[in-house]
């Protein structure tokens, strides 16, 4: 796939990071379901922005179809720049500066991109991009998917040095999912790292895939936000209280849970407790029961924050095709007659830990909808008959009893 660089100012940066990563976490986990075995390798540039060779960049740019006029102004517009280090007030000599993209400005990304989305030519391994950050997957089944993968990491070492970029090997690291190997593998002679986790575009990935470890970031995190707050606002009103909460709080706890759902009770507790403490908050609600809270606010409980989550993805793969490469973790249920018109094939699995993959935990929420729900026109529209459906069977205060 292609390189995907997020708008900040559109407010679309957490749809691309979710794509992203179902991409990559999400059909690893579908993988897993039918039982196959997977290494993936989390791949660093070294500076990568700073690093860019400016004359191997328009060559990239010519051969895209880039036109001589436009190709001279972008040349114009990476040379003639300068640079010097100020350390204590004193200052070093101007150098050329002859490497690398503007950063902060709108052009630089988009040829940092244009000067990468090459590196997965000839990989046999199934490759996911986010601007500087590259994983290449493969699944595990005999020594020979071993050596393929050994391959690409050779192949991609030689493209960077072809193209002299460098990767950072220190940060470079791999993750044996469902499995425990001891096969080492290498970048220039160089052995890359085990680990058991890692931060996967703000999301922890572990080895069991089961969610824990971003569960207590997640939380960490909402904490420390909900301590600000709770520090720098006198007037803890409703509306102040809830307007700082969506805003600065629960972003923290569903950052692309789609892709990272919890497995175990406990860690949902955790999470439905942030929301707890940050109702507490407000003047007046000490004695009031967290159900009566969230009804005064008009807020809906994290675990069905989560739920309706999970749907709006779901409908989104099937209906809108803005993740049109994941229809294939889903299959239509033709035998099933009853119900709404998309009812979903659930597969058969064995572990509690393969049923909260995403492609099944959601199979049998979305099967129950209702008709109307599923087949709305639009984005919008889902989710305002989603609520209105789950209003009525009174699920969008349900909580999970606090031991």
């Amino acid at each position: 796939m292609g390189l995907v660089f997020p708008d900040h100012r559109t407010g679309l940066y957490q749809e691309y990071i979710l794509d992203i990563l179902f991409m990559g976490l999400v059909s690893t986990a579908h993988l897993i379901i039918k039982g196959k075995k997977l290494n993936i390798a989390y791949l660093d540039f070294a500076k990568a922005f700073d690093t860019v060779p400016h004359q191997r960049l328009l060559i990239k740019l010519e051969q895209h179809g880039i036109d001589s006029l436009l190709l001279r102004w972008i040349g114009n517009w990476l040379s003639g720049r300068k640079q010097r280090v100020i350390l204590n007030g004193t200052k070093s000599s101007w150098i050329d500066v002859l490497s690398g993209v503007p950063q902060g400005s709108v052009l630089g990304p988009i040829l940092f991109i244009v000067f990468v989305n090459d590196i997965d030519n000839n990989l046999m391994s199934k490759i996911w991009k986010f601007a500087d950050d590259i994983k290449i997957a493969t699944t595990i089944e005999t020594v020979m998917d071993r050596d393929a993968l050994q391959s690409d990491l050779d192949t991609i070492w030689k493209w960077t040095n072809d193209w002299q970029m460098r990767l950072n090997i220190s940060k470079c690291k791999i993750i044996n999912v469902g499995l425990d190997s001891t096969h080492q593998y290498n970048l220039n002679e160089n052995s890359l790292q085990v680990v058991r986790e890692e931060r996967d575009l703000g999301v922890m990935v572990t080895d069991d895939m089961e969610g824990s470890r971003q569960c207590e970031e997640a939380r960490k995190k909402a904490l420390k936000m909900l301590g600000v707050i709770n520090r720098n606002v006198n007037y803890k009103s409703k509306t102040v209280i809830k307007r700082l909460y969506c805003a600065y709080v629960r972003p923290h706890l569903e950052y692309c849970v789609q892709a990272w759902h919890p497995l175990y009770k406990k860690d949902l507790i955790s999470l439905e407790k942030v929301q707890r403490r940050a109702t507490r908050m407000i003047r007046g609600f000490k004695n009031i029961s967290y159900e009566e809270r969230l009804k005064s606010l008009k807020l809906h409980s994290v675990k069905y924050r989560f739920l309706r989550a999970d749907l709006i993805e779901v409908f989104k793969i099937l209906k809108s095709g803005e993740t049109s490469d994941l229809t294939e973790m889903f299959k239509l249920n033709s035998s099933r007659t009853r119900g709404n018109g998309l009812k979903l094939k659930k597969e058969y699995v064995k572990t509690a830990q393969r049923l909260n993959f995403f492609s099944q935990r959601i199979i049998n929420e979305w099967n129950s909808l209702p008709e109307n729900v599923v087949s709305s026109s639009s984005l919008f529209k889902f989710r305002k008959e989603l609520d209105k459906h789950f209003t009525s069977r009174k699920i969008i205060f349900d909580i999970y009893e606090y031991a």
